[in-house]
Parts: structure tokens; sequence; C-alpha cells
């Protein structure tokens, strides 16, 4: 029964993450452009300022369905980092959280600590 109750409650999360996703307007985002490195992890330009929104390309990743990608997406990587996932344009949106910070962190800071996320 235990294991039941666990499952129920991962599909429900999954369902409410997926729900979030589809109910984002991502035509309002103004967001910086992110990469996937060779390696699959996430990487942004620390040449231009730090945004709130970043977004990246999937088609790397090579999904075979949006369920695929939704269990890799539409959560947060840390409590800085949520990630979206806008499959029928093949991109993932990663938030940047920065108002959870004591102190503002350069773009360098952010540009490691994405770098650390990646897709395995």
């Amino acid at each position: 029964m235990k294991i039941l109750k666990r499952a129920l409650l991962g599909i429900a999360l999954l369902g409410l993450s997926t729900t979030a996703s589809a109910q984002m307007d991502f035509s309002s985002i103004d967001a910086g452009t992110a990469t996937l490195t060779p390696e699959k992890c996430i990487s942004i330009d620390v040449s231009e300022p730090v945004q709130e929104f970043y977004v990246f390309d999937i088609t790397p990743l090579g999904f075979a369905s949006e369920a695929e990608a939704a269990q890799y997406c539409n959560t947060d990587l840390s409590n800085l980092l949520t990630v979206y996932l806008d499959y029928p344009n093949t991109q993932v949106y990663l938030q940047l959280h920065t108002d959870r910070l004591t102190e503002a962190k350069s773009i360098a800071w952010w540009g490691n600590y994405i770098s650390k996320y990646c897709f395995h």
C-alpha cells in the first residue's frame, strides 16, 4: 500500500508539473540564450548580464516523446533553478531565482553554478 501511495503521488506531481508548463505563456518571456555542452550540461553566455530566464534547444537530448522529456524537465533543479519544458518548440526554459539569494551574484558565478546541471 505504501508503494502504491508513493507511485500515485509521483504521478500526481508529474501531472502538476506538466500542467504548469502547459499554462506558462512562453511567448511573453524575454530569455537569454543557453546551450547544451557536448556532455549535455547547461551553459549560459557569461559575456551578457544575468537574466531571469534562459532558453535552450533540447533536440540534442533525443527525447522520444513529450512524456519522456517531462521526466527530465518541469522541475526544480535546485532552490535557485527551475526548468520548464516547451516541447512543441523543442525548448526548455531555465529560470534563475535570483531573489532567493541574500546578495546579488555575478554572471560568472551563475555560469559556474548552472554548468553543474547535466542531462544524463
